[in-house]
């Protein structure tokens, strides 16, 4: 067999683990099944390895608690390791944060250190990173001006960093208005216009956690919506009916993928933006939506027109209670 056969030959043998990875809003999760199988591979022989590397690097998993029963090593010592080996090439998506899990409160606190210290050096080494996923703290594992300045480390890495290559971005942060970073003030001409990144995404996923009213700094969440003027996938969950009412996406925006938790929004509304991409939209899930006014028949109803939409799944709301899984035009 030539160089060339062989190389295509263990190409489609390494592409099999990774063939059941799941996608839902552009993420790929590849499971703890598939990273074995990739591992097992590399071992085989150099050629093997050469081709199970790109796969088994494309997503690093830096968070804190996450699978601390199996890692020794502190949570951002593999993304460490691997931006300071050959293999950079190949990390197309970072996940940093913090995991469910309870912490000590200097476990956590160690991490919020390193992360401050390392993530924008680490990031810097990657030139093709194209996804960030970002999970804030648990309320109550961190002190709140460590807390803050977790989160601030991300959103001003996302105002420094090139927007060259990245096109997916998910934020899970407690409160609406720790979004406010992004648009603040600056004296400096150095930072990268936080537009100039959001117009170049592919998917957005924007996440508030903390039980309280978040509808007074829904206007952070709203503006980095309206900059992403490039969306084919958006995901948005929220606490105590986050009101979505403002919602507002560019004519440019050909959404396909859309995903909606615990937000209210007025009949209206979710018709408009039904409307807008309708030659577009292939998959929607809502999860205990609430129809702040209007009809929910209305709602179910204007899917007729989605010509394109294969998967519709909704989940009991306080007020769209339909028991519809699955929705099929």
């Amino acid at each position: 067999m030539n160089t060339l056969g062989a190389v295509e030959t263990y190409g489609i043998i390494t592409s099999q683990p990774t063939a059941n990875i799941s996608t839902r809003g552009g993420f790929q999760r590849a499971s703890a099944i598939n990273r074995d199988d990739l591992k097992k591979l590399r071992l085989v022989n150099k050629s093997f390895c050469q081709s199970a590397s790109p796969a088994l690097f494309r997503r690093v998993v830096a968070i804190a608690g996450l699978f601390c029963q199996n890692i020794t090593l502190p949570a951002l010592a593999r993304l460490v390791n691997i931006c300071n080996s050959p293999y950079t090439q190949y990390v197309l998506q970072v996940d940093v944060g913090y995991g469910p899990l309870s912490y000590k409160t200097e476990e956590a606190m160690s991490y919020a250190e390193d992360l401050t210290a390392l993530l924008s050096y680490c990031l810097n080494r990657l030139p093709n990173l194209k996804s960030l996923n970002f999970c804030g703290p648990p309320l109550m594992c961190l002190p709140h001006e460590i807390l803050k300045s977790s989160i601030d480390t991300v959103l001003r890495l996302l105002c420094y960093m090139p927007p060259r290559h990245l096109t997916e971005l998910e934020l899970q942060l407690p409160m609406a208005n720790d979004f406010a970073p992004l648009f603040a003030g600056r004296h400096s001409t150095l930072p990268i216009p936080i537009g100039q990144t959001l117009k170049l995404l592919r998917h957005l996923g924007l996440h508030i956690y903390a039980q309280t009213n978040q509808n007074a700094h829904a206007t952070h969440i709203l503006r980095i919506i309206e900059l992403s003027i490039s969306l084919t996938s958006l995901s948005i969950s929220g606490t105590n009916d986050f009101s979505l009412d403002s919602l507002k996406l560019g004519p440019g925006v050909r959404l396909q993928y859309l995903f909606l938790a615990n937000v209210s929004i007025s009949s209206h509304g979710i018709i408009n933006l039904f409307e807008q991409f309708k030659d577009s939209i292939e998959s929607i899930e809502l999860q205990s939506i609430r129809i702040g006014s209007g009809s929910c028949d209305k709602v179910i109803s204007s899917l007729r027109n989605l010509s394109g939409l294969h998967n519709f799944d909704v989940s009991q709301g306080r007020r769209l209670g339909y028991k519809y899984r699955r929705y099929s035009s």
